[in-house]
């Protein structure tokens, strides 16, 4: 193995497995417990409550752990106002240069007299409270600058901009305030107009550098097993209030998740004026965030019994791992019976951390390899002659995986039993595969579930784990001998490897559907715009480009009068910003926004596409949104994130035409054909070669693609790329071509296609595409009681067809682009095409 990460292939003894036993013992259980118990505990929630938060008291932490309950702690980091007893420069300091409002409470985060003293309360917590019979872990409170946020109306000020944190902002972010700027308010403002980006980031680095020197105080205690270190943190999203969880509050979980084994979103939706489906909303957000466990707290206080119940439930659909309830002095002797209620989703694979040991040399003799998990087999059923078969106790982030050298005999597999699923039913499978190289098109391992073949054709990060994801709907029949799920790996000389491998039942959120912006034109667009080549994309007949959000792009849009579909930052820290210095021309000038390029195969956090989404939305709710999609199984996984999905399969010369409006219409089934485009191959040649685009396309090719994806209910068309297409006189006039015929048929681009599909009647010897379907793919529209219709041959080869036509059209059709005359027999049209040719046609009335 090569890499920053770097496989270690054992002989894994019992005692290593019998410690992997404890730790998934320790990590798989279901959590539910009761936050602020004291002594009046009597025993309430028996049986469901198995996890309590008391005071740092031995005598209390006792009486529950001998009553097989596990004890935490929770320390208080930046709030309150002890710190102002102890330290009179602790108080945070508003960009008015006014001292923080006592209502607030709060300390600065940088008073590194109060950040110890936090740090020595928690190593003695762990030193004396940390011992068998004691606590299982600590939970960090307020960990986050000061502000109200449990109510309706959150209260959130803008700190701390004391001299001491002006002073260490600048000498760790290496940004230099001017002298001139003498009073606070003067560097806050400088800061807000020069460097937001910078402060919003160092912000967060007080607050995430805190926990994990948290974290590192646990690690060094001197207890016989390791704490859970666990953060309470606000239930809001990134995109939330303006931004003002990471922009004021400086938290972001996704920043510090690593070092905590436990995230606690605080749910309570009673107090910031929330229905009861909020709380799985949250709990969903935050569950895609958390590197571990996801334990979210919901209020009791005020709570009817039903609503209580109904708030468990929430947190169960949202899958996670435990419920935390806030607090006992608020339960209701109705509350207790409802927590029997929570019930995290089971993985149905069988010991997902390879545990156990049979003690039996797997096949191929690896090194490292005669350690074999309980309940997993190795083999497709037959002779294995050069498949080989891996096992790392420890990888790259943690957590042991396993692997598979393909082998030329077709048994590279690792499989387990699952039991029956439910007819129809949902599920959710995901894991982290690994691999050193790509090989495109082919290169990919497959899964293999209740008999159901899955290629992860999604896996194209190298050289570390990418986490993958699929929905499996049960069959309707499952044969008993495919009760398994396996990995497999059938590529000869190929490794890959998984890890964390889980599948649950999965029921989707119902949102109902997405309210895309009216279309007020069709987008005839390119890649690759610059302010210096918009006079020439213009002049070739588009209407839209894809720029960079910046002013010289964005000046240069408005001076041709292009609408610009502008790419904006994947980072929502950086979209604030961005936003906040450019808004306002974003808002009269003619622009949409272009949000990511290709999510799926980066395995890009959908909860971070949906922030960026959100921020957008709130700005601009009249322009629309896209991102470029090559896989169209993962539309369904980023459907709240865009508005259009552009597809943006390049097939030549490589691959079928029919492979791009196969991905329209997988990705219609997922969000309907409404809200999809396509973006259609203009480039290739000697640059582009080793990655399977030796050549650009002809103008045959790229002008099938293009009205192929009208055909199939694309809402706009953008070519990549103008610059490669431009090298050439011969490309750039193909090019040229193309949009020519587009922008002729511009008021029945913007049209629906007619609903009724056209069966077309192939009558040449060669008549199928690759999926064994009539090779001309046919569509009409209609406008002023006239239709048009549009064929494409998908295949290099010369065809003839018959295109059934609607009844009570006319008998004689004209060649929209020249002058041939087609006459309906037996209510068919009957044509030749040449490879890959395109034909319109239009009633002749």
């Amino acid at each position: 193995m090569s890499g920053c990460w770097k496989m270690r292939m054992l002989v894994v003894c019992w005692f290593v497995c019998a410690l992997f036993a404890c730790f998934v013992s320790w990590v798989g259980a279901a959590s539910v417990g009761i936050y602020g118990v004291g002594e009046e505990w009597a025993g309430q929630g028996e049986g469901a409550v198995d996890r309590v938060f008391v005071v740092p008291r031995a005598d209390v932490i006792r009486e529950h752990t001998a009553g097989g309950r596990e004890v935490y702690l929770s320390l208080n980091v930046f709030g309150g106002k002890e710190a102002r007893h102890h330290f009179v420069d602790s108080v945070p300091v508003l960009a008015s240069g006014e001292l923080l409002p006592d209502r607030f409470g709060g300390v600065c985060p940088t008073h590194a007299g109060w950040r110890q003293n936090r740090l020595e309360l928690l190593g003695r917590w762990a030193r004396e409270l940390g011992g068998p019979g004691s606590i299982s872990g600590v939970w960090l409170d307020f960990i986050r600058y000061p502000g109200r946020w449990e109510e309706p109306q959150p209260d959130i000020p803008d700190t701390c901009y004391c001299d001491r944190c002006l002073a260490l902002f600048q000498q760790e972010s290496g940004v230099v305030i001017p002298a001139d700027a003498g009073s606070t308010a003067e560097r806050a403002g400088w800061i807000r107009q020069n460097a937001a980006y910078q402060w919003l980031m160092w912000k967060k680095e007080q607050i995430s550098s805190f926990v994990r020197a948290a974290r590192a105080v646990l690690d060094e205690g001197d207890g016989e097993r390791r704490l859970k270190l666990g953060a309470f943190v606000v239930p809001w999203r990134k995109s939330d209030h303006g931004g003002a969880l990471v922009a004021l509050l400086g938290q972001d979980a996704a920043d510090f998740g690593a070092a905590v084994d436990n995230l606690s979103p605080m749910v309570y939706h009673r107090m910031v004026g929330q229905p009861v489906g909020w709380v799985e909303d949250i709990s969903r957000y935050y569950r895609d965030m958390a590197a571990g466990q996801l334990w979210p707290i919901i209020q009791a206080e005020q709570v009817p019994v039903d609503e209580f119940g109904a708030a468990v439930a929430a947190v169960s659909a949202s899958g996670a791992d435990g419920l935390l309830v806030y607090a006992h002095r608020f339960m209701e002797n109705g509350q207790w019976g409802e927590l029997a209620g929570f019930a995290p989703p089971d993985n149905l694979i069988a010991n997902p951390r390879f545990t156990g040991a049979d003690g039996g040399a797997a096949p191929g003799g690896d090194e490292g390899a005669a350690f074999r998990p309980d309940q997993w087999r190795v083999g497709a059923g037959g002779t294995v002659i050069d498949s080989r078969f891996l096992f790392a106790p420890e990888s790259e982030g943690g957590g042991p995986a396993v692997g598979i050298v393909g082998g030329r005999d077709r048994q590279g597999s690792w499989s387990v039993e699952l039991p029956a699923c439910r007819q129809g039913s949902r599920y959710r499978f995901t894991a982290e595969f690994y691999r050193n190289d790509r090989l495109l098109n082919s290169g990919y391992p497959e899964v293999r579930i209740w008999g159901q073949s899955h290629r992860l054709n999604t896996h194209r990060m190298v050289g570390r784990f990418q986490p993958l994801f699929f929905e499996v709907v049960c069959p309707d029949q499952v044969p008993q001998r495919e009760h398994h799920f396996a990995f497999v790996n059938n590529n000869p000389g190929v490794t890959f490897w998984m890890r964390h491998p889980r599948l649950v039942a999965h029921q989707p959120v119902e949102r109902g559907g997405q309210e895309v912006p009216a279309q007020r034109f069709f987008p005839l667009g390119v890649y690759g715009a610059a302010a210096d080549n918009l006079p020439a994309i213009k002049d070739i007949g588009l209407n839209s480009a894809v720029v960079g959000l910046d002013e010289a792009h964005l000046h240069a849009c408005g001076e041709q009068g292009l609408h610009c579909l502008v790419s904006v930052p994947r980072e929502p820290e950086r979209l604030m910003v961005m936003l906040e210095r450019f808004g306002g021309v974003l808002q009269t000038g003619d622009f949409s926004f272009y949000v990511n390029d290709e999510p799926g195969i980066h395995s890009f956090p959908r909860l971070q596409t949906e922030d960026i989404q959100r921020l957008l939305k709130e700005r601009f709710p009249d322009r629309f949104t896209a991102m470029a999609i090559v896989r169209p199984q993962v539309v369904s996984h980023y459907r709240e994130s865009a508005d259009y999905f552009m597809l943006d399969q390049y097939p030549v010369p490589h691959m079928p035409m029919s492979w791009l409006a196969d991905s329209l219409d997988e990705a219609a089934e997922s969000v309907g054909g409404r809200r999809l485009m396509a973006v259609i191959q203009a480039f290739g040649g000697e640059r582009f070669a080793e990655s399977g685009w030796p050549r650009l396309p002809t103008f045959a090719e790229m002008n099938c693609l293009a009205f192929l994806a009208v055909i199939h209910g694309s809402r706009g068309l953008y070519f990549y790329s103008f610059p490669e297409i431009s090298r050439s006189a011969e490309g750039r006039e193909d090019f040229a071509r193309v949009i020519r015929r587009l922008n002729s048929l511009r008021s029945w681009l913007a049209l629906d296609n007619e609903e009724t599909a056209i069966e077309v009647r192939m009558t040449s010897p060669n008549r199928f595409d690759p999926q064994g379907r009539p090779a001309v793919h046919c569509a009409s529209k209609r406008q002023l009681g006239t239709r048009l219709l549009m064929c494409a041959n998908t295949i290099g080869t010369t065809v003839e067809a018959a295109v059934p036509v609607a009844a009570g059209s006319a008998l004689q059709w004209r060649d929209y682009f020249g002058s041939d005359r087609y006459y309906v027999v037996r209510d068919e049209l009957y044509s030749q095409f040449a490879p890959y040719e395109v034909k319109v046609l239009m009633e002749n009335r």
